[in-house]
């Protein structure tokens, strides 16, 4: 019946009612219109304001680089090289953090010089009216379509082919309302973030002992090594050119492509952050991108794992830190045996085959297993800097304890969501999921993780499990209790909190019907 009446109108007419418009803020894969909400509540359907929009398919804008296949290279090492200066003081922090900030501008202005900016305006602009022209001709071509069409008048058969629309990108809820532009959105996870980069509240007094530890005169200890051309060039050959770039655009690409006079400011720079043990602020801002978990609501910015999009730079100087912090990791044993975490030589399965094996053994010496297994909450995001600081000034040479006091101080961070970027926020606590030195931190922060003679303990990161095997049953528990106990005691000194949600098997029996000893 309506089907009839509408052929009455031609192609061109508005009909108003319950016609299941699609958008993506009502989850809808595809957005064929601009939806308002006129905030009237008088109907039990939510009324809108429609605006026709020419655009249908929204499409993501890719990431922004600095370079493309059109490149100019030579004449990107050729600015460079006739525009660098080497003879910049590098002797308080002041002139650190202008250095770092000298070196990023240059390699963005070089990149403006290399491009052949009339070509590529031009390229673009012969791209555009394209675009224009294969709209014109597709929408002529549909007009003429139907779903029931045959050969090149089919509609399905016509819009197969056409480039697939990004993935459905609900609503988040911020507060009490919904955040739905992309500038919106990233606005709500920067908030939400700010709050989570935090951390968390202490449920009894601080510990004295921190306070003292921090507080004691910086011993005598060797600065770091100086880095060398030939380390950089080693380790940016190594660096992945595809790896996306931070706030600065900056890719490995690029740092590959730098010649031997930019390599010798950075060694100098770099030799200048270890003198000074002053970490450029401009490194100290990360670019978040939010990734969603699995089986969580995407209309809650809770569901959202933050990914930490630092300045390729600043992984640059990470990686030259890591390089004289392993060892001294290794000779000092600050990582214990149970901890398989971003470690050379440790997986996943080799921890699980151990794990199995201390269960197995169980079971084959007729024994009773009680186990637990830990899943710590917001692990990375809420790590608290003046526990780790206390650590590393307790275990390591104090050279590295100022280095990283800098290095985790005055930390900022925005979200960006395509084309969309918040504002500035800062983190008060946390290591930067994706960073270089994050894991290492984090592994450091936990290294004293209490043990039992008699309980099995396998960590990996922030995950957790706890075995205690004897004959009698309840020696086992009493056995696990004991470990959880003081494992308690030790997160609620740490500000360490167990997930809401954690996989904890508390005195889990295997019993067994053992068969008869043989006589």
């Amino acid at each position: 019946m309506f089907s009839d009446f509408f052929k009455t109108l031609g192609n061109r007419f508005i009909a108003g009612g319950d016609w299941n418009a699609k958008h993506s803020h009502w989850g809808s894969r595809i957005t064929n219109t601009l939806i308002k909400s006129s905030l009237d509540g008088s109907s039990d359907h939510t009324p809108v304001i429609l605006i026709l929009s020419p655009i249908a398919i929204p499409h993501d804008s890719g990431t922004d680089y600095l370079h493309n296949s059109k490149t100019d290279w030579d004449c990107f090492r050729e600015y460079l090289e006739s525009n660098i200066d080497l003879k910049l003081s590098l002797k308080t922090n002041e002139e650190v953090d202008n250095a770092s900030l000298y070196i990023t501008n240059l390699i963005q202005l070089s990149h403006r010089a290399s491009d052949k900016t009339k070509l590529n305006r031009a390229i673009k602009e012969l791209k555009n009216l394209l675009a224009e022209t294969t709209n014109d001709m597709i929408k002529k071509r549909l007009e003429k379509m139907s779903p029931n069409g045959h050969g090149a008048y089919n509609l399905w058969k016509a819009t197969k082919s056409l480039p697939q629309p990004q993935q459905c990108s609900p609503p988040i809820r911020s507060g009490s309302t919904w955040a739905r532009t992309d500038q919106e959105k990233s606005e709500a996870f920067a908030i939400h973030l700010s709050s989570v980069f935090k951390p968390n509240d202490a449920d009894t007094p601080e510990d004295p002992e921190i306070e003292a530890i921090l507080k004691q005169d910086l011993q005598m200890c060797l600065p770091l090594r100086h880095t060398t051309p030939k380390e950089l060039t080693k380790i940016i050959s190594k660096m992945n050119p595809n790896k996306s770039p931070g706030f600065d655009l900056i890719t490995p690409r690029l740092l590959k492509e730098l010649p031997r006079k930019c390599l010798v400011f950075l060694t100098i720079l770099f030799n200048a952050t270890f003198r000074t043990s002053h970490v450029p602020t401009l490194w100290k801002t990360s670019q978040i991108v939010m990734i969603h978990k699995p089986g969580k609501p995407p209309n809650e910015a809770s569901s959202y794992r933050p990914i930490s999009l630092t300045p390729v730079l600043s992984k640059l100087w990470e990686r030259i830190v890591l390089e004289r912090l392993s060892p001294c990791l290794e000779i000092n044993y600050v990582i214990p045996d149970h901890q398989y975490g971003f470690r050379k030589h440790h997986s996943t399965i080799e921890q699980v085959h151990r794990v199995y094996s201390t269960i197995r053994q169980c079971l084959e010496q007729k024994e009773y297993c009680s186990a637990a297994f830990l899943d710590v909450q917001q692990a990375f995001d809420r790590v608290w800097h003046k526990g780790l600081l206390c650590k590393i000034k307790k275990i390591l040479p104090h050279s590295y304890y100022l280095l990283m006091s800098s290095y985790l101080c005055d930390r900022t961070f925005q979200v960006k969501l395509r084309d969309a970027r918040s504002s500035l926020y800062t983190c008060l606590a946390g290591v930067p999921q994706g960073s270089v030195l994050g894991p290492v931190l984090y592994n450091i922060f936990t290294s004293d993780l209490p043990q039992s003679p008699k309980v099995a303990v396998a960590t990996f990161a922030d995950d957790a499990a706890f075995l205690a095997c004897s004959r009698d049953p309840k020696q086992a528990s009493t056995l696990l209790q004991s470990q959880l106990n003081i494992t308690h005691d030790w997160l609620t000194k740490w500000r360490i909190k167990a997930s809401a949600q954690n996989r904890i098997i508390s005195r889990l029996r295997l019993d067994l019907k053992l068969a008869p000893q043989s006589t």
